[in-house]
């Protein structure tokens, strides 16, 4: 959550620690003070570098976690819906076949091993 702004902060001061060179300053006050301000430039980009490096794994981790937890929301929902549609499909037999008793008959009708059943159309 922290990692991507806090290398984007470790960029920007990097560039102003690239830019406060003391090579060619004439003053001495100045170049000891772009001398200092250099060194807590880096410092603080080290410190920003390892703090980041040590949440990379963690975010990460709970990046796939989401993304675990969405497939198994989207898993739970499908099922739900197909179970909807087997009980749908269920009441619509039972009406058509006018009773459970006739719509159990038919199942077990399906189920027996008819000879009668595997009939197929010739023309």
């Amino acid at each position: 959550m922290f990692t991507l702004p806090l290398l984007v902060l470790a960029g920007a001061l990097s560039y102003m620690y690239r830019s406060y060179t003391p090579d060619g300053v004439a003053n001495a006050v100045l170049r000891k003070f772009y001398g200092r301000l250099r060194k807590a430039l880096a410092l603080t980009i080290v410190a920003i570098l390892i703090l980041s490096a040590y949440q990379l794994p963690t975010e990460i981790g709970q990046y796939f976690k989401r993304i675990q937890y969405a497939q198994n929301a989207l898993a739970a929902d499908r099922q739900a819906r197909k179970d909807a549609s087997e009980i749908q499909r269920a009441r619509q037999m039972i009406d058509a076949f006018e009773g459970v008793d006739n719509y159990l008959a038919y199942l077990k009708w399906q189920d027996s091993p008819n000879p009668e059943k595997n009939y197929t159309i010739r023309r």
